[in-house]
């Protein structure tokens, strides 16, 4: 069963329960999930699957889910966790996701504008960082499920976040390496490109819910892109480098960004429509 499926199935039984049992499950496939992200995310899909089940057959008999399940799930759901091995492939996939949004996100101005060139030493400095924090977090919201003080956990989550970010930020405007790759001309514009086939190639493989997760940067990708191209080409350049062309370019490119996810949005939303019709 592809892992998209065991998703949504997952998701079914759980709105198919009671409300003290779907918190119960909820809180359960939340912890299962954090807890386990450098685990094989489709092994965990489906011992939750299974899970889930008995849980509904019991609820069907009269037996609450904690009653069935235990009232310390988080003892028996670290002891599963316990027995899977760590997925290299699952954990590439997470970090990849980190570091594709940092990496867009930071590159931006160097995409769009070709005034300085890209420091691949200090986007791997800062790469060690970010995913240093995002461990971090990842265990501080692994704690937070079944902590007494699950709202401190999630505060201590947004505090570290906010932080790891003004650092980030900093290390990108202060320190900087001898690796840097010029972003001028075509040589930006091919680096633009690049990064185009590089995304096109992640959506093409991945599953439903990769998908999901590229969607959210491929509109910025795309637009910032084509921005990039367009403020190389020589026919746009001495006004892209006015402070006019420069406003234009922001303003055609946060339009573009909108349209693009404007556009998904309808599209997501007419697919579940179709399956809530089918189910």
């Amino acid at each position: 069963m592809k892992r998209y499926n065991l998703v949504e199935e997952i998701n079914l039984l759980s709105e198919n329960m009671s409300i003290e049992n779907k918190k119960y499950c909820d809180d359960l496939i939340t912890y299962m999930r954090v807890k386990g992200f450098l685990k094989n995310e489709e092994d965990i899909n489906e011992i939750l699957l299974e899970i889930l089940k008995d849980i509904l057959d019991a609820q069907a008999q009269g037996v609450k889910a904690q009653d069935y399940f235990g009232k310390n799930p988080k003892e028996i759901a670290d002891e599963i966790l316990y027995e899977l091995p760590i997925d290299l492939n699952t954990s590439f996939k997470i970090l990849s996701y980190i570091l594709i949004g940092y990496i867009f996100f930071m590159a931006i101005p160097s995409i769009i504008f070709s005034q300085k060139p890209l420091d691949v030493g200090n986007f791997l400095i800062n790469a060690v960082f970010i995913i240093s924090i995002a461990l971090v977090i990842f265990y501080v919201q692994g704690r937070s499920v079944y902590g007494k003080k699950r709202k401190i956990y999630n505060l201590i989550s947004i505090v570290v976040f906010i932080i790891a970010v003004n650092i980030s930020i900093t290390i990108s405007n202060v320190v900087s390496t001898p690796l840097q790759i010029s972003t001028k001309g075509w040589m930006g514009i091919g680096l633009i490109l690049v990064s185009f086939f590089v995304l096109a190639l992640l959506y093409y493989k991945g599953d439903e819910n990769d998908k999901k997760m590229l969607l959210i940067f491929i509109p910025l990708v795309m637009s910032s892109g084509v921005a990039g191209i367009i403020t190389r080409i020589e026919f746009f350049m001495e006004f892209t480098k006015t402070t006019e062309g420069k406003i234009f370019v922001y303003i055609a490119m946060l339009l573009l960004t909108l349209l693009q996810y404007f556009v998904i949005y309808r599209k997501m939303k007419k697919q579940n429509n179709i399956k809530k019709i089918n189910i």
